[in-house]
């Protein structure tokens, strides 16, 4: 009919729905830390009714902490980086990005200087350690007591979300820049721990190897099944 449309790309909602009875208190935790704390019912609807007058064809309807995104903003490098789309929303100082790269950078020298005065064994106790704490933080514990080292991260409950802040947090800790595949490169607290011992370290010279899929090639007398589907057409083939 020739009629306009306006899609929403909802943020969550704290009403429990179809769509996010999954989400736990501690996923609801961690979306409040990255400042995107969920909708309460009256304000999203009081966000329908002005998408309907706004005249735009997409709008995404969200509720934004400020305060915590420009805290996030203005962290050490890498700990608190806010998704880029939302970054257009955040203004701080000059003086405040330069502080806050000397953190980055002071975090990096005083880890190593603790590192340097450890052996082997003691260098990677100490990153399991801190690599524990951060992961329980990310989970909701209060401790890394509960955390079991060689328990895959996925058997403890995170998804992509929950391993974008661990490695976040890591940066921020280390100064490091790791992957966003971290968690999945190496996916339990020990093997993330002596990845970080040879980021920082001079004795990590033996490369720690990224979990890899193989591929199998087929042999060339390899039987090969073939799928037929067929279709019938209302009045006969030769219609």
């Amino acid at each position: 009919n020739g009629l306009p449309a306006t899609s929403l790309a909802w943020g969550a909602w704290a009403h429990t729905t179809g769509m996010t009875d999954h989400l736990s208190d501690t996923d609801l935790a961690r979306m409040s830390r990255a400042g995107t704390p969920a909708l309460l019912p009256e304000d999203g609807l009081a966000l329908f009714d002005a998408a309907l007058r706004a005249g735009h064809a997409t709008l995404v309807p969200i509720r934004l902490d400020l305060r915590t995104l420009r805290a996030r903003a203005g962290e050490a490098a890498g700990a608190g980086r806010i998704p880029q789309i939302l970054q257009g929303l955040v203004r701080f100082p000059a003086r405040q990005a330069a502080r806050a790269a000397g953190d980055s950078a002071s975090a990096a020298s005083g880890i190593r200087q603790r590192l340097a005065g450890l052996s082997t064994v003691e260098r990677t106790e100490a990153l399991l350690e801190l690599v524990t704490k951060h992961v329980a933080s990310v989970l909701g514990h209060e401790t890394g007591a509960a955390i079991e080292p060689d328990r895959a991260f996925k058997e403890l409950g995170f998804d992509s979300l929950a391993a974008i802040e661990l490695r976040n947090q890591l940066n921020g800790a280390t100064g490091l820049r790791l992957p966003s595949t971290l968690v999945f490169d190496y996916p339990t607290a020990s093997r993330v721990a002596e990845f970080l011992r040879q980021e920082l370290t001079e004795d990590g010279q033996e490369q720690l190897p990224v979990q890899q899929s193989t591929v199998v090639a087929a042999v060339d007398d390899e039987p090969i099944a073939i799928v037929g589907m067929a279709c019938r057409y209302p009045g006969g083939v030769n219609s």
